[in-house]
């Protein structure tokens, strides 16, 4: 609703709904155990709800604030959470605009985490069905300088707050690291937290007479709290990342046009755990030392990337083909570590190999 020129605002809900038929039986131990010890078997809805008002108010020409509310309710755990969120933005001058936002924000686990069953004598029980969702406050300071007609400049530093993070008691473990194939029997609770701080840097031409690139670089510090309450590295903690990407459009005849488009990075090398190899030779399995969680970072890695394509823009749609090649300099993606049944001894292992595609889209 427009109240006036200098007043606007955006009222809604959103509901999202989510249904689910989990069925996972895990062994997370298979040095000691013999039969699975995780298990989620559920079936059943998940929703979200999510009440907003936001407004936008000009008090100048050059000057205007965002504010808003956001209510989220998640059925699950039946939590409630308010969420303010408050930007504001100036344009100091008309090449140059300030910005400063704040924002709090949700995440929900993912459902089988409050759905994980553990055997007991009198059945099983729900571990983790009124687990708090991770909350966290942004803040980011942003500007933006228009060095040309097409061309401009962004400094952006930010800092992230997390907090109500499900974590383990008196152990490294963090919801915040959590990936996909972590299986865990144990009770989770909201003492963790967790901090991101950086600044970003931006240098970017809109595509002019077919020519465009933009020039990234990101300086940043990722770190948490585990239910041991010692601060480490996260999993994410690279700790810098560095992009060049280009592109040229060449209009080859009538409504044709072949484009080239590459991308050079630079990335800090990824975090991983020291492996226990005493407990590891000893159980003829891979076990990493949890107490020295993420200590180990490798090599910084360069990755090249290069696409060709073509595209026949006809009145009532657009064809292309699209030829991509990823990781052109064979750069080593490490996959973790692994029992050598032969020489008796855990190994690096990892993978080089150039990624191709062909694709062909259609826009109507």
């Amino acid at each position: 609703m427009k109240f006036n020129s200098r007043h606007t605002n955006r009222t809604g809900v959103v509901v999202s709904r989510l249904s689910y038929d989990l069925d996972i039986a895990n062994n997370t131990n298979v040095g000691e155990n013999e039969v699975a010890d995780y298990f989620v078997d559920s079936k059943g809805n998940a929703m979200s709800v999510q009440l907003y008002s936001q407004s936008k108010y000009y008090l100048r020409e050059n000057l205007n604030i965002n504010a808003g509310l956001h209510l989220v309710y998640f059925n699950t755990n039946n939590e409630f959470i308010p969420e303010p969120r408050l930007g504001i933005n100036w344009e100091v001058t008309p090449r140059q605009t300030l910005s400063l936002a704040y924002g709090k924000h949700s995440r929900i686990e993912p459902l089988r985490i409050y759905k994980t069953e553990v055997p007991t004598t009198n059945g099983y029980e729900l571990l983790n069905q009124n687990l708090n969702v991770t909350k966290a406050h942004h803040f980011v300071l942003s500007y933006d300088m228009k060095l040309g007609a097409n061309t401009h400049f962004t400094i952006e530093p930010y800092y992230q707050m997390l907090y109500d993070v499900p974590v383990t008691p008196d152990s490294s473990f963090s919801m915040i690291n959590y990936s996909s194939e972590t299986f865990f029997t144990d009770e989770l609770d909201n003492s963790g937290t967790g901090t991101n701080m950086g600044i970003d840097f931006t240098l970017e031409q809109f595509i002019n007479n077919g020519f465009y690139y933009m020039v990234t670089a990101s300086l940043y510090e990722s770190k948490f709290k585990g239910g041991d309450g010692i601060e480490r590295n996260t999993r994410y903690n690279q700790n810098f990342v560095f992009n060049v990407l280009a592109g040229k459009e060449w209009q080859t005849k009538k409504n044709h046009t072949f484009g080239i488009n590459g991308k050079f990075t630079i990335l800090g090398g990824k975090r991983q755990s020291p492996v226990d190899m005493e407990k590891s030779l000893e159980n003829q399995f891979v076990i990493y030392d949890e107490s020295r969680l993420y200590e180990d970072q490798l090599p910084t890695s360069y990755y090249v990337d290069l696409s060709l394509n073509y595209t026949i823009n006809r009145p009532k749609c657009a064809h292309s083909i699209i030829l991509q090649a990823k990781n052109l300099l064979m750069q080593e993606e490490n996959l973790g570590h692994a029992y050598n049944y032969k020489t008796k001894t855990v190994e690096p292992y990892g993978l080089e190999i150039i990624y191709p595609y062909v694709s062909y889209k259609i826009q109507f």
